[in-house]
């Protein structure tokens, strides 16, 4: 949510003002977001399947900024960049939407009970 308010910040921006503002809001934002999400995608997996898991997260997220920035590219060449950052703004709460939606129900199914999840805590005993 830091994210999304970040970008309307910086898409109604008229001043240096605006835009440190709107940046140190994206930073936390972006800053706790990185993080839960990849922990998040650990969860999901097997302990075997973390290397994968992990790297197919950082994939994900270095194709999303470099398409990202292709195609707010053509965003910003046929519009302004107030369209540019509202754009932005919709694409993360969209995405937010869609990983809550996924993320919540995947972890809803999966059983974490210690036998389960391969921790070491469960080996130790």
């Amino acid at each position: 949510m830091v994210t999304i308010s970040a970008l309307v910040v910086l898409s109604f921006s008229t001043n240096l003002f605006g835009v440190i503002i709107s940046a140190i809001m994206y930073g936390i934002g972006f800053g706790s977001a990185q993080p839960s999400l990849q922990a998040a995608t650990l969860r999901l997996v097997s302990s075997q399947r973390t290397g994968v898991a992990n790297a197919s997260y950082s994939t994900g997220a270095d194709l999303g900024i470099g398409l990202g920035a292709i195609i707010l590219g053509w965003v910003s060449q046929y519009s302004n960049f107030h369209v540019l950052f509202t754009v932005s703004a919709v694409s993360v709460t969209l995405s937010l939407l869609m990983s809550t939606f996924f993320v919540k129900r995947s972890l809803k199914n999966k059983d974490f009970s210690p036998q389960n999840t391969g921790s070491l805590a469960s080996k130790s005993g």
